[in-house]
C-alpha cells in the first residue's frame, strides 16, 4: 500500500490548509527516505533471527524497495547525512556504520534486552521451541528436538512412552509435508493447522497435530 499512501498524502496536500500543506509536505518527503525505508523494512523482519546473518537479506529487501519506487540508495562507504540537513548534518561517520552499527544492531538489541527483561527463562524456552513449528520456507526452522523438548511441557498429553518415539514422529512428519507441494507456501500456524486437517494429514501424525494445538491455544492461555 505504499504508493497508495504517499498519494493519498499528496492529495491530502493539495486540498488543505496552507499548514496542513507544509504537514503533507513533510511526511511525504520522510516517507521517500531511504532512512525510512530501512527502518521499515527492520521492523518488518527484527524477530527473523537475523542480528547474526541477516544483513544482507535486509539489505536487498530494502534496496529492492527503494529501486521499485525510485528512492536514492546511498554508497555505504560515504559519511552519512541526517536526511534534509544536507552538509550541516554530516557527520563523521559512514552510511554503513550508521545504518549496520546504530541502526541495525543496536535496534535489535534493545529488543533483545526488553525480551530478556519481560520474560523468564521458562517461557523463553516455550517461545524458542513454539517457533520451531513454522512452516515458513518449506518447514526450514523445524526442529525436531526442540519440539520433542516442547512436547515435555505437557505431560498430561505426552506420556514418558510417547515422548521414546516423538522424535521420530516429528521426522516423519517433515518428511511428509516437506515434500508435498500443499505445503509449501504457508506462512502461519493456523493455516498449517488449517491445512493438516484439510489433507486429513491430522489424523495420521495425530501427536504432532496435537501439539500444534497445544501451541494455538498456548498464547491465550497464559495471558
Amino acid at each position: 500500500m505504499y504508493s497508495s499512501i504517499l498519494d493519498a498524502i499528496d492529495t491530502i496536500g493539495e486540498i488543505s490548509s496552507e499548514a496542513d500543506i507544509v504537514k503533507a509536505e513533510s511526511i511525504s518527503y520522510a516517507l521517500r527516505t531511504f532512512d525510512f525505508v530501512f527502518v521499515t523494512q527492520l521492523m518488518v523482519t527484527i524477530f527473523g533471527r537475523i542480528r547474526d546473518d541477516g544483513w544482507d537479506a535486509h539489505m536487498e529487501k530494502v534496496s529492492a524497495f527503494c529501486f521499485k519506487h525510485g528512492i536514492d540508495i546511498p554508497n555505504m562507504n560515504d559519511l552519512y547525512v541526517i536526511p534534509g540537513r544536507h552538509r550541516r548534518g554530516r557527520r563523521e561517520v559512514d552510511n554503513l556504520k550508521h545504518f549496520r552499527a546504530e541502526v541495525f544492531m543496536s535496534v535489535i538489541d534493545q529488543i533483545l534486552s526488553e525480551f530478556n527483561d519481560r520474560f523468564n527463562e521458562k517461557s523463553k524456552e516455550l517461545l524458542v521451541c513454539m517457533s520451531c513449528f513454522n512452516p515458513q520456507n518449506r518447514f526450514a526452522s523445524f526442529d525436531t528436538k526442540k519440539l520433542r523438548q516442547l512436547a515435555e511441557f505437557y505431560p498430561s498429553e505426552f506420556s514418558r512412552k510417547d515422548l521414546l518415539y516423538f522424535e521420530y514422529q516429528l521426522d516423519t512428519f517433515k518428511y511428509d509435508v516437506q515434500t508435498d507441494d500443499r505445503f509449501w507456501n504457508l506462512k502461519t500456524l493456523n493455516e498449517l493447522s488449517m491445512k493438516l486437517v484439510e489433507t486429513m494429514k491430522h489424523l495420521t501424525h495425530s501427536k504432532v497435530y496435537m501439539l500444534l494445538k497445544l501451541v494455538l491455544v498456548l498464547p491465550v492461555a497464559t495471558q
